[in-house]
């Protein structure tokens, strides 16, 4: 919560009943090692969040500026952790593969 500039924000060995929520973070990144559950960026500027695998989904609201991506092997394997992305109000948001899964 309330991050600014923080762009070495690290959680390790997350597990897969866990959910990752940034709230009102400016200008910070996050990186998740392990397996979640969810991931909610709230109210979040100019923000970034990198993870391993994710089993359900991520959720932005009232975002600005957000950046997601996936550590994951390959795209398939992706879709299939993700079962959803939601964003409510928000303006530009972009979601990240690694370069092999752009094939």
């Amino acid at each position: 919560e309330y991050q600014k500039g923080n762009s070495n924000l690290v959680v390790e060995n997350a597990e897969m009943n866990n959910v990752v929520y940034m709230f009102r973070c400016r200008d910070s990144a996050l990186t998740v090692r392990g397996k979640i559950n969810g991931v909610v960026l709230d109210s979040c500027t100019k923000c970034a969040v990198v993870f391993d695998n994710l089993v359900s989904s991520v959720e932005f609201v009232n975002c600005q500026s957000v950046q997601m991506q996936s550590e994951t092997e390959t795209w398939l394997l992706f879709m299939g952790l993700i079962r959803g992305v939601t964003q409510r109000p928000m303006d530009r948001a972009m979601l990240g593969v690694s370069p092999r899964d752009q094939k």
